[in-house]
């Protein structure tokens, strides 16, 4: 990964707080619920966070919501 996440308010670099973060998408009338994975990262200064990284492509559990971040569009 290149430069890591800058925080707005703060000017800081963010700090990775989780690897292999879920965030699922919701279904629609065309396509089921996929989860991704991506690397969260938190601000130290204000707690702010950012979920970044979803190349590696998708987990293969959709169907487990307590698990993932709901993506809201």
């Amino acid at each position: 990964m290149g430069l890591p996440p800058v925080c707005v308010p703060c000017a800081r670099s963010m700090r990775c707080a989780q690897n292999e973060f879920p965030v699922r998408d919701k279904r629609t009338e065309f396509a089921p619920a996929t989860v991704w994975s991506g690397d969260r990262f938190e601000c130290e200064g204000c707690g702010a966070s950012v979920v970044v990284g979803f190349g590696r492509g998708r987990v293969e559990d959709p169907d487990n919501p307590s698990t993932a971040l709901e993506f809201r569009r």
